[in-house]
């Protein structure tokens, strides 16, 4: 940069200085920044260093974002931490999901696993299961059932557990529920440490208060009465109506099922239902529907393997 219209003079101590000449030079200095300077919009070839942000009005550098956050389009090697989903709009972490098609083999004594919600465990004779300090999300349902022999569940202090069949609406202290020999019981979270628990064989219930001895009213527990239903084009369909009593349960896993057929198939259930039954899970993306005698199978039509858990429950 350089003054254009520069005019040459000195000054003396006490001399006056022509203001005018002076202020031209001043004028011709900001001309020539101006002219010389970026543009308003900058130059997208010359980066600007900006420091970390420190506050919410300030810009965010490219180091600090990608200290921050994943890149929008994901990354396979980074994961998100995420708290357990309290409400049916938030995401499920998977130590809170658990496996829906698991079965836990010979459980024996200790804290249920968070990951057996969902899920059926197989507990080892004679030992005592826990519930878990950290309670699961109301509607979380577990299985338990004996490996040939007698076991027990024992509540945390201060966990309540509900069993209106027996007579037993809550208990204040730690509960211990004694499951007799074969036998099996149903245990739903209500959340904020409440229980449901129900069964197919007579429960003991035990507690700080008397304890509580009725059985539950019994049901047929029949796993016996399984098959398997071969796909129309490929797979198989494995099931069991595993309850035949005035409560009736069936359960059934879609093993890379495939009918590119439009002709439906059927199961017919071992014992019927009096109502029509509820299907209560349905993991495969396959059509289903139910009436009191058999589950339909809609034909996919297409050469898609099926593969998934089904469960149909009534009276």
């Amino acid at each position: 940069m350089r003054i254009v219209r520069s005019i040459p003079y000195s000054i003396q101590d006490g001399q006056y200085v022509d203001a005018a000449e002076v202020t031209k030079n001043l004028i011709q200095i900001v001309e020539d920044v101006n002219a010389n300077a970026l543009a308003a919009g900058g130059d997208p070839t010359k980066p600007f260093a900006v420091a970390n942000a420190t506050a919410s009005n300030q810009a965010v550098n490219l180091g600090q974002a990608n200290s921050l956050y994943a890149p929008i389009a994901g990354n396979a090697a980074q994961a998100f931490a995420v708290a357990n989903a309290v409400s049916a709009d938030q995401a499920v972490n998977l130590k809170q999901l658990g496996n829906y098609n698991q079965v836990i083999p010979n459980f024996a004594t200790g804290t249920l696993p968070s990951t057996c919600w969902g899920g059926a465990v197989q507990v080892a004779s004679n030992a005592t299961i826990t519930l878990p300090a950290d309670n699961p999300p109301a509607g979380s349902k577990v299985v338990l059932y004996g490996n040939n022999g007698a076991f027990s569940v024992v509540s945390n202090s201060n966990q309540f557990i509900w069993a209106p069949p027996l007579g037993l609406t809550s208990t204040t202290g730690q509960t211990t529920v004694n499951v007799p020999e074969c036998g099996w019981i149903e245990i739903t979270s209500r959340g904020d440490g409440e229980y449901n628990v129900t069964g197919g064989s007579p429960l003991v219930f035990q507690n700080t208060a008397p304890v509580f001895t009725r059985p539950v009213n019994a049901q047929a527990f029949n796993p016996t009465a399984s098959a398997s239903l071969a796909g129309t084009t490929a797979g198989s369909v494995a099931w069991a109506q595993y309850l035949q009593g005035a409560f009736k349960a069936f359960a059934a896993q879609a093993l890379g099922y495939q009918n590119n057929t439009a002709t439906a198939q059927t199961i017919t259930f071992p014992t019927p239902f009096t109502n029509t039954p509820e299907i209560t899970t349905n993991t495969t993306g396959l059509s289903l529907s139910v009436s009191t005698t058999e589950l339909t199978i809609n034909a996919p039509n297409n050469t898609t393997a099926y593969s998934g858990i089904i469960e149909v429950k009534g009276f």
